[in-house]
This record gives structure tokens, sequence and C-alpha cells, in this order.
């Protein structure tokens, strides 16, 4: 990128206020979808945010959730459209998949939509076993989504214990190149149908559902 990139992890209050904009801005407000998405519908588990600043101003954020086995499901990602090509997107998920690599996660995965997944692709995921919730909602808008899913690291004890680390084990580590051959390409995870049609059949179009 041309210009000088901070990525944060720990956000102050308004930071944290100016990302929520932003993900709302650039995934759900062209929807009609309400202000408050994002907080209705938040994942359980313990949360990773990264956020890219220029100039003082939030430019792109992640949203990942860890769970209860290990695994980080990235639910948001989004980056202002005027600073889309430079990078800034794919350096996000590369910190992440990088710092969950070093806390012993062995698998990263997402609802990608169709205008996402070729992104996805060049990190390294693939296609995962099972069926992609659809929804009409972003079906009108040409929306459709793919489960997708990459394998890290080599089973390290966290992972095998399904331990998800501690808040004080968080941290932001240097940028290495991503493992590109899953380890574990016929890995299933068997709730991510089940967990996501359900959400599917409340009233209220669930953004949620929507990472990008």
């Amino acid at each position: 990128m041309d210009t000088d990139v901070i990525f944060r992890t720990a956000l102050s209050a308004s930071q944290a206020l100016e990302l929520d904009e932003l993900l709302w801005t650039v995934l759900w407000k062209p929807l009609g979808l309400d202000r408050d998405v994002c907080r209705k519908f938040k994942a359980r588990g313990r949360e990773t945010v990264i956020a890219a600043e220029v100039d003082g101003r939030i430019i792109g954020g992640l949203v990942a959730v860890w769970d209860d086995k290990g695994e980080v499901e990235i639910r948001h990602l989004a980056v202002n459209p005027a600073m889309r090509g430079r990078g800034a997107g794919t350096r996000l998920a590369t910190a992440l998949l990088e710092s969950a690599r070093v806390q012993g996660c062995c698998r990263v995965h997402t609802i990608a939509r169709n205008t996402s997944v070729p992104f996805f692709r060049k990190l390294g995921f693939a296609t995962a076993p099972g069926t992609a919730p659809q929804h009409p909602l972003f079906e009108q808008h040409g929306i459709r989504f793919e489960l997708m899913e990459l394998g890290i690291g080599e089973g390290t004890e966290g992972c095998r214990q399904g331990r998800a680390p501690k808040e004080n084990e968080y941290r932001l580590c240097s940028f290495r190149h991503c493992d590109k051959q899953p380890k574990n390409p016929g890995r299933k995870s068997a709730s991510d149908k089940g967990r996501f049609a359900k959400k599917l059949d409340f009233c209220e179009p669930r953004a949620d559902l929507t990472p990008f």
C-alpha cells in the first residue's frame, strides 16, 4: 500500500464505534438492513477484532470468533471502498490467520458471499463440506453464500484439546506466508449447517449470516 497502515487489536471506544459504522456502511446498509444488525446478532464465543487505520481513520476491519473447539470463524471483513485494491483486506486476514496459527487453531472457516470467494481462495481457503445457508433478501441482490475453510497449523495441543485461548493470550503476530494446502481438507464442521439454518427461521433477516 502506498499509505502507512496501522493495524490495531486494541480499540478505543471511539475507534470501536468507527469500525461498527464502517461495517454497517459497507456490508449491510446497501441491503437496507437496520443500523444495529451487527450487535443484534452477535455470535457467541471470544471475539477477535483487527482494525486497519490510515491517518487516524479506520479504513477496514475484521471480526472473528473462537468457538469452544478452538476453531475460528471469520464473521465480518470490510474495507472502505475508496481504499480497496491496496492490500488492506489481505493484510487483515493474514494477521488473523497468523495469530490463530500460533495460538493453536487448526481450522479457520467462514460463510463467504459469492463476491468474496475469489479473495478467500487466494488466501488458500477451499470450499467446505455442507450446504451454505441462502436467504431471499440477499439473493435479490445477487448474493449467494459458500462455506469455506482453511486448515492451519499442525494440530497443536490447544486445538487437540478443543481449547479456545484465554483473553490475555491474544496477540497480533508478525505476518508470514500462509499455508496454501489445508492440513485437513476433508474435515467437517457438523454444526455449521444446523447453526445457520436455524437462524434463517426468524422472520427478521439475519444479517450475521453475511460476513461479506
